[in-house]
């Protein structure tokens, strides 16, 4: 206890002097005083948690280092959350909130350690170390991994267009190193979302530029891990084929290559709920050896992880929920195993996910409405579709039964209705489509299976809570949660079909391989020609980023005017992320440039179609100009831009 209450008023006294929160000095001197008071052996009440003596057995010596690290986890993290109340915009609360997160991780990790829990993993990884280029099924998830990294970042600055969402959140990543007012790591800021979300995007533009391929890149990345990740669900849950029909059809689904090409937090949320389905599989696994059941490390980054989720997308708010679910089945499947171990573990979660939350705590409860104004509203009951649909005041049986059908379309023959993607194509195609239903079904047949009971959990809540109980149905923003289900019933399906034609493949390794890479060009003819030909050649609201790049194009040396009533205006996210120096001022009619001071040699005006009749006033007015139209590939008028010297 002396030497961790040392190394803490030290830690104190350092973030304390470097980082300026001056009234931590106070606790670090007082910590630093306390260490001189403080025994070695520990209190009585933390005696159970002490380390027992390694040469008599006998006695409490100290804490030991996975409690130390522990304790110390725990006043780092605390100290954040105190921090950030005393200073909003301080960076060391986030610094020492990461470095108490990775301390109670390596908690957790130290422990298992002394029962020998990670020496069969340590032997694992040096065998597949030494022979990974022989097993065809890693070469495979290798190779997708790598196409799915391709198609999510090649032609990353122009498509998708950017969309205004991504703008706004583009500029507050810009505010958290432009020299001015930092932005604050532990609050809600645009449409209710965390910030610290925008830290990420920050590094992501510190490291490949300003730019919108700088700005979208950490999506990129996160939408590519997502591959593996699946795989290794699907590995561990059921086997070789699964995971690699899996990871096929994230690779390829036109939908997941989208959301993993655009600046907002959708795709990071579906990384951490596969994330969390793998570490509960682990922990799963854990309970049926003797030396796993001693393990604490996959139930204190379920956790931990949840927690962390919850700075993404909302959709991430379905992960707990699904917690839930998926542990009711387990505790169900194992209960002649449950005993205390299993109920202390399981409360490692809650401890996890708290420590990992906790910064976000008091700001909710200093603005309570933030933690729920988005689901109340985005919710199916009061959307204006729904009364367009069934009329004013329909029952609530009648609106679940249209949400439902809505929303199960989506994975036959309708696309997303969202205005973050397009509706010409379903959310899946015809094969897809064909293998997760069938899939569906078998899973259904067999749910007593534990594997069936969790994927299918995993679908059914995600569909209610993201798209039944939601308005915009059917919305691929929050759809997207549920593809990486979606991917594994597709692997059951194939996985029954060739043990029903073939009998069990398990130890034919390369039928399964070749098995997996026949269903995944299968899923690539249609993904890659639907996002990269078909979506790409129109894709709705290309406007709104010509026009932002028209503006910065001439930022240095034209007076900027804007045209867009009643679809467009200056302050849009992607024109203002676009112009950082030289902002566009909005102009509804030719008598307001008087208001304007021009000191600029020229003035360059936008105008979308509606504004057509009052830009050719503007020509009148100030003729001798460059007059140009705008069209779409398919011959469909976008806007029109003006540029004439300044008289």
């Amino acid at each position: 206890m002396r030497q961790l209450a040392i190394i803490i008023g030290i830690a104190l006294c350092v973030i304390g002097i470097v980082f300026t929160p001056a009234w931590l000095i106070a606790p670090g001197i007082l910590s630093l005083i306390a260490s001189s008071l403080l025994p070695d052996k520990p209190l009585p009440f933390v005696k159970k948690l002490s380390r027992r003596d390694g040469t008599t057995g006998e006695g409490i010596r100290s804490l030991g280092v996975p409690q130390q690290l522990a304790v110390g986890s725990v006043i780092l993290i605390l100290s954040a959350v105190v921090g950030t109340q005393n200073n909003v915009l301080a960076i060391w609360p986030l610094l020492i909130w990461v470095i108490g997160l990775a301390l109670m991780m390596t908690a957790g990790i130290t422990y298992d350690r002394q029962f020998g829990l990670w020496a069969t993993y340590q032997q694992k990884w040096q065998q597949l170390r030494q022979d990974w280029y022989t097993r065809p099924e890693i070469l495979v998830v290798l190779a997708l991994t790598i196409i799915g990294a391709v198609l999510r970042i090649q032609q990353l600055e122009t498509l998708p267009p950017m969309h205004g969402d991504e703008g706004e959140m583009g500029l507050r990543a810009l505010n958290v190193f432009d020299g001015g007012p930092n932005l604050a790591p532990f609050a809600t800021d645009f449409l209710d979302h965390p910030t610290l979300f925008h830290y990420l995007q920050a590094f992501s533009i510190a490291i490949f530029g300003q730019s919108i391929t700088g700005l979208r890149m950490i999506s990129a990345i996160f939408g590519a891990l997502c591959i593996p990740m699946v795989y290794l669900a699907g590995r561990v849950g059921y086997g070789r084929l699964v995971g690699l029909v899996a990871a096929g059809f994230l690779t390829f689904s036109h939908v997941h290559i989208h959301f993993s090409r655009i600046g907002l937090n959708n795709i990071h949320s579906v990384f951490m709920g596969v994330f969390v389905f793998v570490l509960v599989l682990w922990a799963e696994r854990s309970m049926h050896s003797e030396t796993g059941r001693n393990t604490l490390t996959p139930w204190l980054a379920i956790g931990m992880f949840t927690g962390l989720a919850q700075y993404f997308y909302f959709g991430s708010r379905l992960i707990p929920f699904l917690l839930i679910f998926w542990f009711a089945i387990l505790w169900f499947k194992h209960r002649h195993l449950v005993g205390w171990q299993f109920w202390r573990k399981l409360a490692l979660i809650p401890l996890g996910f708290l420590a990992a939350w906790v910064p976000l705590v008091p700001r909710f409860l200093l603005i309570p409405v933030t933690l729920i104004s988005r689901q109340s509203g985005v919710s199916a009951f009061n959307s204006k579709n729904i009364v367009a649909a069934l009329g004013e005041n329909p029952s609530t049986a009648d609106v679940l039964l249209y949400q439902l059908q809505r929303n199960l379309r989506f994975f036959i023959d309708s696309g997303d209705v969202s205005s973050f993607y397009f509706s010409a194509v379903p959310g899946i195609g015809t094969l897809a489509a064909i293998l997760f239903w069938v899939g569906l079904g078998l899973a259904l047949a067999q749910l007593m299976r534990k594997s069936n009971a969790l994927v299918l959990g995993w679908f059914a809540i995600g569909v209610l809570l993201g798209g039944i109980l939601t308005n915009t149905a059917p919305a691929a923003t929050r759809l997207v949660m549920v593809y990486p289900a979606i991917g594994l019933l597709c692997g059951i399906a194939v996985e029954s079909i060739i043990k029903l034609l073939l009998g069990n493949t398990e130890q034919n390794k390369f039928l399964e391989v070749g098995t997996a890479a026949l269903v995944c060009i299968g899923f690539a003819t249609f993904g890659i020609q639907t996002y990269f030909q078909t979506y790409a050649f129109d894709p709705p609201q290309s406007h709104m980023v010509k026009i932002g790049k028209e503006f910065a194009q001439r930022a240095d040396d034209a007076e900027l005017f804007l045209m867009g009533e009643p679809i467009l205006f200056a302050r849009h996210g992607t024109i203002l992320y676009l112009n950082q120096s030289n902002k566009p001022n909005d102009l509804r009619a030719v008598e307001e440039l008087l208001d304007f001071e021009l000191t600029r040699p020229t003035l360059f005006f936008v105008g979308v179609i509606q504004q057509e009749e009052e830009l050719m006033r503007i020509t009148e007015a100030y003729p001798g100009g460059e007059l140009r139209r705008i069209d779409t590939p398919s011959g469909r008028p976008q806007y029109i831009t003006y540029e004439v010297a300044r008289p």
